[in-house]
């Protein structure tokens, strides 16, 4: 009797969260991306397949899914990612194309903030922020880092710190790389 009430409590459950007729567990194959993904990635006659891609569900909007989107053979961190919706009727739409590592909070909206890091150089990385504002992901805030021996600061202040920081724990060659990289200085 207890396994049959703890089942029809998941059934219930399953149900209420995914509501008539969707299902509890939603999916987007690569058959189903939008053109402006898969247009550099079909060669000859073969379409792009499922492996081609590593696609994540994120969230449960008013009237569609959205998915997470990245190339699963990317050999650096300037790759490509999407966010693309799945309405109801099955059709795929990109809301964001960003550039880099991507990670997706829950805000308090219904679409979540999109958080991106990429490498420019040895020497530089971005961080950007995008949130959801009047139907589209809008940049909201971008910040340009420093990179020095896997040490990164955000500005003169920061890295002249960090400096500081290396000259009283008696590592001067870091402190000169430091300066070196932000100033232009090559002395102590």
């Amino acid at each position: 009797m207890r396994v049959k009430k703890y089942l029809f409590g998941a059934l219930l459950a399953i149900g209420v969260c995914s509501g008539s007729g969707e299902s509890s567990n939603p999916a987007l194959s690569a058959a189903e991306l939008p053109p402006e993904i898969l247009r550099d990635c079909a060669t000859g006659d073969s379409p792009c397949a499922d492996n081609h891609f590593d696609i994540n569900w994120i969230a449960r909007l008013p009237r569609s899914h959205l998915f997470l989107v990245k190339r699963v053979r990317c050999e650096s961190e300037g790759c490509n990612g999407w966010l693309v919706t799945k309405d109801e009727q099955g059709v795929t739409q990109v809301m964001l194309s960003v550039t880099g590592e991507v990670r997706v909070e829950h805000g308090n909206g219904k679409f979540p903030i999109v958080r991106t890091r990429a490498e420019l150089s040895d020497n530089y990385i971005s961080y950007a922020r995008y949130d959801w504002a009047d139907g589209q992901y809008t940049r909201t805030e971008t910040q340009l880092m420093h990179r020095i021996d896997g040490f990164e600061c955000a500005n003169d202040e920061d890295c002249d710190a960090a400096a500081k920081r290396a000259l009283r724990d008696k590592q001067p060659s870091r402190a000169v790389r430091i300066w070196q990289q932000v100033h232009g200085v090559n002395w102590i």
